[in-house]
């Protein structure tokens, strides 16, 4: 696999005043909902040691390829999840030092759920299990947790329709208020598909912005914010703007397989295409 680099510059001083209280860099990672393209991509040898990985959601599992029989998916999850995390991204979070988001089914008892799991060097620390569930595809196939779990230490994780739940562009209305005022980091692991890829990078624009007013109920931080989302075939950083701009905006996207390192250091964005 071999790769173009390109980088540009911090493109406002916000990221690097979110990025700042996290102990790594941050990589958010598209691997075109593909298991294999992604532990090809996590090994490569231009692929950073020591860093904060976001990858997209079930990107350690593929979805589809578990759910093959129709009216079968739920025990095809429950058999998947009950295997625990794949050995392989267990092994090489450890070997290079990361900490590995990664997109799976979870089971506790008789409850099967849709889940964002962060490996430590190699061992799961943290699990948050989506709550506001996408009616077409996972009611009645996936459990919903009691309460939302999606914070930690300065993060909120929004999974996929989770976005459309804390802020839905048609009824303009919030779903998910418990996940407004945590973080001003969002992490957005995604397989989009209810409609078009613009509606989740229109609500990532809105939602990040600052608070234009105290009722403002549709920025998830008054101060703005910035989110890294990776979706099923692309990726992207999107973040709040000058004071005074009603929306965010994207500062970095990518299309192909590849991935996209925010250097704390350089304050720039390394932006990586596979070839």
């Amino acid at each position: 696999m071999s790769i173009c680099t390109r980088s540009i510059a911090f493109p406002c001083p916000i990221l690097s005043e979110i990025l700042a209280p996290f102990p790594k860099d941050f990589v958010v990672v598209n691997s075109l909902a593909d298991p294999e393209v992604l532990s090809l991509i996590l090994r490569h040898p231009r692929f950073p040691s020591g860093v904060e990985t976001v990858t997209s959601e079930f990107s350690g599992a593929s979805y589809e390829r578990i759910c093959k029989k129709r009216g079968g998916e739920r025990k095809a999850l429950v058999a998947f999840a009950r295997r625990g995390v794949p050995s392989i991204f267990s092994k090489i979070s450890a070997e290079k030092r990361l900490s590995l988001w990664i997109g799976l089914p979870t089971v506790e008892g008789e409850k099967c759920y849709n889940s964002y799991v962060l490996l430590d060097r190699g061992l799961p620390v943290f699990v948050h299990r989506k709550k506001y569930l996408f009616k077409r595809d996972e009611q009645g196939i996936i459990d919903t947790p009691p309460a939302f779990d999606g914070c930690l230490g300065g993060r909120t994780i929004l999974i996929c329709h989770e976005m459309q739940g804390f802020y839905d562009p048609v009824w303009k209305e919030c779903r998910l208020p418990e996940a407004r005022g945590k973080s001003r980091l969002l992490l957005v692991p995604a397989i989009w598909t209810a409609n078009k890829k613009e509606v989740l990078k229109r609500i990532a624009r809105t939602i990040v912005r600052k608070n234009r007013s105290p009722v403002d109920a549709m920025a998830i931080h008054a101060d703005g914010s910035v989110a890294l989302i990776s979706d099923d075939n692309w990726a992207g950083v999107f973040g709040a703007v000058e004071k005074g701009r009603q929306k965010g905006a994207s500062f970095a996207e990518i299309q192909k397989a590849g991935w996209i390192h925010l250097d704390r250091e350089r304050k720039v964005i390394n932006i990586v295409e596979a070839i």
